[in-house]
């Protein structure tokens, strides 16, 4: 009996650990995260100027309806509840009340309608990523404060209501109603409903937020962020080893061959990872590119690049086995839509294969080793790959010219660029499929062209994927969608429209002092950026004002009362019980029967 009460009390005391006070887990309060930051346009507006950069600061200050969890579940915020009618023609979203924006004034079911009204009128003359969605709202209905009534003209997924761009951060009414917004001074000087608000910036040098004290969730463990702005990756770096910083942004970007190195610093911890978006080389399907560079229409040349490119060697040796290679529109990390088939459809690496299928397509060695000339754009982020793939492609014979292009250049030069990739060739690049295989289909539908606030500027066209497309957005069956994703993913490969090499990724660098980055600094569909980082040298609060636990969400018609969030002491003491009565029901079975 005696041992089985020691190891009770062990469990007990295993249990109770994480929730003591006296080990130093225990959030704390206070103190301020200097965080390192590629330089940002002096533009704070999430409608008029979003980028996988500023949003990251955006939803320090904003919130939106929904937002995606780190798992790519939906989760409300702003957003009480809500429920899907007239199959999924309306959506009813009921509000938190007592939300306030950052000068006091109530959020309320009129800035929400305000909002989508004002992204309907701004899509007619600025494209917008979210523009093809509210283009189809029909109409906006406020029963009362707290409710929000949308009625669309066809079916929408819920999925659509959360984007990954600035569109769906709401925007104060009161401060841009009857304005011209371009030219608001709310747009250096933004007023959100987030937990954190603006305090000053100066220039491209620097961006102060604040604890939003207030905050509907609880004010944020920190009481200052300060995002630096760095116009190179060393400055950044450098700052962050000699302590002038506390972490440094993926948008900065951490040089791969510094990580080993890094990873040695006593105070500073490193972490990769995976996430949704893809990494790819773009094929150019507009006409007036495949005229300059005819091979671009010969699926065997696109073939060729992709059985040419070596992506296991490349993970391993070039960004040290942090993310994982994919293939297909969407990333494999969307697993409940995501075909088998493309697993084996995938190209394996094979030059004997990549220079017959040239040869067969027209296009020998001419007398200098080179086939053809291409011209190969590439995204800054990307950059540490520029030359990597480079070199595969000159090894069968593409002589390659590389461009690299700051993120912001790229995104207003081709990506969201009317024309698009214009006449260049290939660009390597991130494609933002997101948390929802719906997401894709703005990057491969014919329609969803950059002029019209879509993503697919390599003008790729396939009338069957635009039907499958189009039938999956309006399914709601969560089985059958999956089903109709599985089947576009498969056709849409087979165009090879792009070498698709890795899920996109991001190293988190930041000061061991902080805690609970993992995924949440970095996290781009995170809707609390760094509400829930906390600093060890902080102390306990002595006000009642602490962060609560998630609100839960439904899609019931009837709003319902978040629980009470129940005190972790409650919590564990219950656990203790628990783990009692277990093992004193194992020491009773392990007893020898009566006689």
């Amino acid at each position: 009996m005696k041992n089985q009460l020691v190891i009770i009390g062990l469990a007990a005391l295993v249990l109770l650990a994480p929730f003591s006070h006296v080990n130093g887990l225990e959030p704390l309060y206070g103190g301020t995260l200097r965080v390192g930051f590629a330089t940002s346009k002096e533009m704070f507006n999430p409608t008029l100027h979003y980028s996988g950069v500023s949003g990251l600061f955006h939803r320090d200050i904003f919130n939106g309806l929904l937002s995606w969890t780190i798992d790519y579940d939906i989760e409300g915020d702003l957003a009480k509840s809500w429920e899907i009618r007239d199959g999924g023609k309306t959506f009813a979203f009921q509000l938190f009340q007592g939300v306030k924006w950052h000068d006091g004034k109530p959020f309320t079911s009129a800035d929400v309608k305000w909002h989508y009204e004002m992204l309907k009128e701004l899509g007619k003359t600025t494209p917008t990523p979210l523009g093809p969605y509210v283009k189809d709202i029909e109409s906006i209905e406020v029963p009362d404060e707290y409710t929000v009534i949308f009625k669309c003209r066809n079916v929408h997924q819920l999925s659509d209501w959360v984007g990954g761009y600035g569109d769906n951060l709401i925007l104060p009414k009161h401060l841009f109603e009857g304005t011209d917004m371009r030219t608001s001074p709310y747009n250096l000087k933004p007023i959100g409903t987030g937990p954190f608000k603006y305090v000053s910036h100066q220039g491209t040098e620097y961006l102060r937020l604040q604890a939003n004290l207030e905050y509907f969730r609880g004010r944020p463990y920190l009481d200052e962020v300060v995002y630096r702005f760095y116009a190179k990756t060393e400055t950044g770096l450098i700052a962050l080893e000699a302590g002038e910083i506390d972490a440094i942004s993926q948008t900065l970007g951490i040089p791969f061959p510094e990580i080993p190195r890094i990873k040695q610093h006593e105070k500073i911890t490193v972490e990769g990872f995976g996430y949704d978006t893809v990494i790819r080389v773009y094929f150019n399907f507009r006409e007036e590119a495949q005229k300059k560079n005819p091979w671009l229409a010969d699926i065997n040349v696109r073939k060729a690049i992709a059985h040419a490119i070596d992506k296991n060697t490349i993970l391993e040796k070039v960004l040290y086995g942090i993310t994982t290679t994919t293939w297909g529109p969407f990333s494999n990390r969307l697993k409940w839509a995501y075909p088998s088939e493309l697993y084996e459809m995938e190209p394996k690496y094979d030059l004997k294969l990549a220079e017959k299928l040239l040869d067969d397509a027209g296009y020998p060695r001419k007398a200098d080793g080179f086939r053809f000339k291409a011209k190969l754009t590439v995204i800054g982020s990307q950059a540490v790959l520029a030359p990597v793939v480079k070199d595969y492609l000159v090894k069968v014979g593409i002589d390659v010219d590389l461009e690299v292009l700051e993120h912001t250049t790229w995104l207003a030069t081709y990506f969201n660029a009317p024309d698009g990739l214009k006449d260049i060739p290939l660009a390597l690049a991130i494609g933002g499929t997101g948390p929802d295989p719906a997401k894709s289909g703005t990057l491969y539908h014919s329609k969803m062209v950059p002029a019209v606030g879509g993503e697919n500027c390599q003008f790729y066209n396939n009338p069957e994927a635009d039907k499958l497309y189009d039938a999956a957005s309006s399914e709601m069956d969560k089985t059958k969608r999956a089903d109709l994703y599985k089947k576009v993913a498969v056709i849409v490969a087979k165009d090879y429209p792009c070498v698709w090499l890795f899920n996109n990724y991001k190293i988190e660098a930041w000061n061991k002092d902080f805690m609970n980055f993992p995924r949440r600094m970095y996290a781009f569909w995170k809707k609390e950026g760094q509400k829930d980082v906390w600093w060890t040298k902080g102390k306990p609060l002595a006000t009642t004002t602490v962060p609560t636990t998630r609100p839960v969400t439904t899609t019931s018609a009837v709003t319902p009362t978040p629980p009470a969030a129940m005190p972790i002491e409650l919590i564990a003491a219950i656990a203790v019980l628990v783990v009692a009565a277990a093992g004193i029901a194992l020491w009773k079975r392990g007893k020898p029967p009566k006689t």
